[in-house]
């Protein structure tokens, strides 16, 4: 079990895998591919003020183990950044995110979404999962993601 952040107040915190993990592959001519990958976790929010949130959590991709500009609350431990970046700092971020804030076009304050290099998400959705892998038989169910409850989090990616 890992403990990113306690109760005390604008708390950042990271934890990062401690070997580097190779994403990108040369293929057969010699031109660089992205691999498929695939990562489970587990996490739990339990917000001090449940009724006011906080702010969530955010699993991300990056070059460094030391990202610049960094910041605690609703940047969520990511870089303050809106726009694209040197390569060498480009992040892929998906972030359970429990508070709306208008300034990132959060659509809810209880969202999963995606962003690359850019606190402004590629895409959002309402948190939730689906009970079943058959595309005809799926029934979306809401989570919360506050609720303290454990949530098993599945992240893949097929290049």
């Amino acid at each position: 079990m890992l403990s990113i952040t306690n109760d005390s107040l604008r708390l950042l915190g990271h934890a990062f895998y401690p070997s580097p993990l190779q994403f990108k592959k040369n293929n057969a001519n010699n031109l660089s591919t992205v691999v498929t990958f695939s990562t489970n976790f587990v996490l739990s929010i339990i917000s001090k003020y449940p009724d006011l949130g906080g702010h969530g959590l955010a699993f991300i991709l990056t070059s460094t183990k030391e990202p610049k500009d960094c910041r605690a609350n609703q940047y969520l431990g990511l870089p303050n950044v809106t726009g694209k970046t040197e390569s060498s700092s480009w992040i892929l971020a998906v972030e359970f995110d429990i508070v709306q804030n208008p300034d990132f076009q959060d659509i809810n304050d209880n969202h999963v979404r995606i962003d690359i290099s850019s606190l402004i998400s590629n895409i959002s959705e309402p948190a939730a999962y689906y009970n079943s892998t058959r595309k005809e038989d799926y029934y979306n169910n809401s989570i919360i993601l506050q609720s303290g409850n454990p949530i098993q989090v599945w992240v893949d990616y097929k290049s």
